[in-house]
């Protein structure tokens, strides 16, 4: 893939981006004003994509799918007291956020333990961090990228997640986690090295000047984009409990 067609293809997916958040900041602004199919509309256009994002922070489909339901049943109770549209992503995410560690916190009994490498000291992405454009193309190493990164510590796996996925901002990211900007610049820097150097160590060898570098952070993009739009849930009915209580 030429850097040209790359970045065409870049624009496509940022303006299909853009086209979704306007079409679901409408379904938000009606839905808030009480229109009920909005509402249902609203869940049915999220579901699937919080429980691809839920089950990446947490690593289990099935505890992703109680924890999902209880953010849309939330989601549900709450969204007529939610008076900017275009505020409603960031919210969603802290729900998620918030249900995501008080799961973790009552399953493990301690709280959330976070890695000592959480805490170095951070490291600009450069070209230290490219790897071939080939890696993601292969649907072999989009799993390996997703493996890994359900295997980062939490904190540095919803940083990703928020950054990656969800498009946010280091300081959407911050606000969603309630950290300092700083520690998200920690976390997303100490995931890339780690996913990276997994990679490196795992993956076949490429002829890295026939192919195109990308930044990780890119590659990590493309391969969430690619996992997300073949994700299936197990239980294709995990969603109908919500939808025919409303």
């Amino acid at each position: 893939m030429s850097e040209q067609t790359q970045a065409h293809v870049g624009e496509v997916n940022q303006n299909n981006k853009q086209n979704y958040y306007v079409q679901l900041e409408s379904l938000v602004a009606r839905a808030s004003a009480g229109d009920v199919g909005a509402l249902r509309e609203l869940i049915e256009t999220i579901g699937k994509s919080v429980l691809f994002s839920t089950m990446r922070m947490v690593a289990c489909e099935e505890d992703a799918e109680d924890i999902s339901q209880n953010v849309l049943f939330y989601v549900c109770n709450k969204i007529s007291a939610l008076r900017e549209p275009k505020a409603f992503r960031v919210w969603l995410n802290k729900i998620i956020a918030s249900e995501a560690k008080m799961f973790i916190v009552k399953k493990s009994g301690r709280g959330i333990i976070l890695d000592i490498n959480d805490y170095l000291d951070n490291i600009a992405e450069d070209n230290a961090s490219l790897l071939p454009h080939g890696y993601v193309e292969k649907k072999e190493t989009r799993a390996t990228i997703m493996r890994i990164v359900d295997s980062l510590p939490y904190r540095q796996r919803q940083a990703v997640v928020l950054h990656y996925f969800e498009g946010f901002t280091v300081t959407e990211t911050a606000d969603v986690m309630d950290i300092d900007k700083a520690n998200v610049s920690q976390y997303l820097t100490l995931a890339r090295e780690k996913i990276k150097a997994k990679l490196e160590e795992e993956s076949i060898e490429i002829n890295v000047g026939a192919v195109a570098a990308l930044p990780i952070g890119q590659q990590i993009i493309e391969a969430f984009n690619a996992e997300a739009a073949k994700f299936i849930p197990s239980d294709p009915t995990w969603l109908e409990s919500i939808i025919t209580l409303m």
